[in-house]
């Protein structure tokens, strides 16, 4: 009888407790992110968009305007994991405000704890081009 109540209070232990195989492990870190967009023209109409998506985090910013240009958001002391996807969009949206388009560049880029982790230069050819940037973090 000691025999069958040792061997079932050691079976409900052992199915009691959780298995670690299927957890995941995640490096996180906590980090300043800033994305960045200069521009050769300032004044440009543009749609800007910047997005932050991964566990435990999903912020984004957005902005249209003809004055936001140089762009630049911060996300100060963020707790990131590894895999966080980090997304940079500009479109180009000179008609909007009449102008007659003229080739310009811009630079996108993405920061972590102020040190640059990639960077897209490119030359807007033509009205309505976007363009975007993405970094997925790897601790």
């Amino acid at each position: 009888m000691k025999r069958i109540l040792t061997l079932l209070i050691c079976s409900m232990v052992m199915f009691a407790c959780s298995s670690d195989d299927n957890s995941e492990s995640w490096a996180v870190e906590n980090v300043d992110i800033t994305f960045n967009v200069i521009s050769s023209d300032n004044s440009r109409v543009s749609d800007i968009s910047c997005s932050i998506e991964g566990k435990g985090i999903s912020a984004g910013d957005q902005s249209y305007s003809n004055e936001h240009l140089p762009y630049s958001k911060a996300y100060i002391d963020q707790n990131i994991a590894s895999e966080t996807v980090m997304t940079l969009n500009f479109t180009d949206d000179t008609s909007a405000d009449g102008s007659v388009f003229e080739p310009y560049s811009v630079t996108l880029y993405i920061a972590l704890d102020g040190e640059q982790v990639t960077e897209k230069q490119v030359t807007i050819e033509e009205e309505g081009t976007a363009e975007s940037l993405t970094y997925t973090v790897n601790f």
